[in-house]
């Protein structure tokens, strides 16, 4: 019925229009103003009778400028809100020693030439395990002043306190980037931090892997959406937050196409380059899908919401 259709796609328009802000949550009202109206004029040349994945298609495409935009302000943001910091640790140094050490920490704890940018999540990591386990201890210290004998120190003290293998050996990648950064500026002829290694008598995560069995018991005690979770995350290999942050429109095929992730309470992009893909879907994990789309009441939006 071409009056159905006409009503059906005008809807999909504005709600995809509607949206728009949780694709871009952290643009401004300027940003997300200028979101939903490069969205609006994408979705208005669709034909009548386009599926959800067209209208997101259109819409991801449309988004690309803004999602840039909005990156670099969260970028420069990030880089004024730390060099306010480093001004104000450093305020009573004299001159010379105060300049040097804000430059290096300009360069060197950002971990990154000018131009890059960390994904928001990574940042936060970074930003909170520097901040915690390095300068709260080693703000008001010369850059000249450090040996690798007390760096590698540091690392053992750490590896005492059962700190995991991973975070020490984040901190040994971090001192590295420092000093290197530091040495690469002038500021240093050597590099204390190059030889550092990670201690042994760290704890490594161990990895579990359910039995065949046990996954049969696993998904015989779970309801329809709750077994749905278990089999995008034991068989199609999803994390958690890929899963929650599903769409109707990206199960359509016979595949999902993680394009996004939960993190944190907040929209998120994927947590590696390689972790945006496609993930096939078995048979018996699409008939899961058709089972929880016949019970919910939102056939539009994320998938896994309940109701």
């Amino acid at each position: 019925m071409p009056l159905v259709q006409e009503f059906e796609h005008r809807r999909t328009c504005n709600e995809t229009v509607k949206r728009v802000w949780l694709e871009v949550p952290a643009a401004d009202r300027a940003q997300l103003e200028e979101a939903q109206e490069v969205v609006r004029r994408a979705v208005a040349q669709l034909p009548i009778g386009a599926s959800r994945r067209d209208f997101e298609q259109a819409r991801d495409a449309a988004l690309v400028p803004i999602r840039n935009a909005v990156a670099t302000r969260q970028e420069q943001e990030m880089r004024v809100g730390l060099m306010q910091h480093v001004e104000f640790r450093f305020a009573g140094w004299p001159d010379d020693l105060r300049k040097q050490a804000s430059a290096a920490m300009r360069d060197a704890i950002n971990g990154k030439p000018a131009g890059t940018q960390w994904k928001r999540s990574t940042r936060k990591e970074n930003e909170g395990r520097i901040g915690y386990h390095l300068t709260s201890v080693f703000a008001p210290r010369s850059l000249r002043s450090f040996s690798r004998d007390e760096l590698q120190g540091l690392l053992d003290r750490k590896a005492a306190l059962s700190l995991s293998f991973s975070v020490v050996d984040h901190l040994r990648w971090d001192l590295n980037q420092i000093f290197g950064m530091a040495v690469v500026e002038g500021y240093l002829q050597r590099n204390p931090a190059a030889l550092l290694f990670t201690p042994r008598e760290c704890p490594r995560a161990t990895t579990r892997v359910m039995t065949v069995e046990e996954v049969r018991m696993h998904l015989s005690v779970l309801g329809v959406r709750e077994r749905l979770i278990a089999k995008l995350g034991v068989l199609a290999g999803m994390r958690p937050g890929e899963i929650f942050a599903l769409t109707w429109g990206r199960l359509e095929a016979g595949y999902a196409d993680i394009r996004q992730r939960v993190y944190r309470g907040g929209m998120d992009s994927p947590k590696s380059v390689r972790s945006t893909r496609w993930a096939a879907l078995s048979d018996g994990l699409l008939d899961s899908i058709e089972e929880w789309k016949k019970l919910s009441l939102r056939t539009g939006g994320y998938s896994l919401q309940r109701g």
